[in-house]
């Protein structure tokens, strides 16, 4: 995963698609990708994460339950949702 995450964040792409990029990163790591994610890279970014701590960073939030969209806003619009969900 450390691989493909690097390959990703290596180049000039415009979008970038990542299925919970911190996944196995010991945490220091973890705070290193998520601060390049969200402040050096000029890529639109769309990621997946059960980790609230790292989804409230992020602008805009998603939370899904059985394929359906829950609420979708900044952390303070979506946070009450994430209190009854998957998000840690």
């Amino acid at each position: 995963q450390r691989i493909l995450l690097l390959r990703a964040l290596v180049g000039k792409q415009k979008l970038l698609l990542l299925e919970d990029p911190f996944k196995d990163l010991p945490e220091h790591q973890q705070l290193k990708v998520l601060e390049y994610l969200l402040h050096k890279t000029p890529a639109t970014l769309v990621a997946t994460t059960n980790n609230a701590k790292y989804a409230s960073q992020f602008s805009k939030i998603i939370v899904m339950e059985g394929g359906h969209i829950k609420a979708a806003g900044r952390w303070e619009e979506v946070q009450w949702a994430v209190k009854n969900n998957e998000l840690k």
